[in-house]
């Protein structure tokens, strides 16, 4: 038996809510029983008042509790993805018939219920011991409404291209100057080359244009 099932108040769209939430998630997924309500009330009589389903072997419960209570962002279901096919595909179902894209990952259905689509990628890319990645998938991330791996991806691969282009600039800037200046200031430029390449792209850039510096 699960131990904690997540119980959740709808006005009166526990059972099309349940229905809908089983042709998203398919696998495992079914309506297990619905209870009506009584004489007592406070529902009217032979009304749905709870549902109860599983979705991907998970059960949950749905009441039609009336409309005093509703859903918010500060409650979710996360859904690990592990393909894009798989993050396009809920992304699509979930959004349909009123529902609405939000930022990084996050979307609310029809009704209400908020979801977050998140490839496996994404946690491995946040796994890493190299902070300056980690930061560049953040930056990347902060930007999508639907998360993209291939995007994700290449933001974490990106410090090369930064080092490269650091390169290119520094390269360009060299020569601009020493076109201007006298060889006895040529060493001071070249030291204070060497200092921007260090701030600006690392140790790995500032090695490249150390070697290549001492070859002008």
């Amino acid at each position: 038996m699960q131990k904690i099932v997540p119980f959740l108040w709808f006005d009166n769209q526990a059972e099309e809510a349940a229905k809908f939430y089983v042709s998203v998630f398919k696998k495992g997924s079914k309506v297990l029983e619905v209870s009506r309500y009584g004489d007592a009330g406070p529902g009217p009589k032979g009304s749905v008042m709870v549902v109860e389903f599983q979705l991907e072997g998970q059960r949950f419960q749905a009441l039609n509790g009336g409309p005093q209570f509703k859903f918010s962002p500060a409650f979710s279901f996360v859904v690990r993805c592990k393909t894009q096919k798989e993050v396009d595909n809920y992304w699509t179902k979930l959004t349909a018939g009123g529902g609405a894209p939000s930022q990084c990952g996050w979307l609310t259905d029809k009704f209400g219920l908020s979801w977050q689509i998140v490839p496996e990628a994404l946690g491995k890319l946040y796994a890493s011991k190299d902070k300056a990645k980690v930061s560049r998938v953040m930056t990347a991330m902060l930007k999508m409404s639907k998360l993209d791996i291939r995007q994700l991806e290449a933001a974490a691969i990106a410090k090369e291209n930064v080092e490269k282009k650091a390169v290119r600039d520094i390269n360009a800037a060299y020569e601009r100057i020493r076109a201007l200046e006298t060889e006895g200031v040529t060493m001071g430029i070249k030291n204070w080359i060497m200092t921007v390449a260090l701030s600006v792209g690392g140790a790995v850039v500032f090695e490249i244009v150390r070697s290549w510096i001492s070859g002008k």
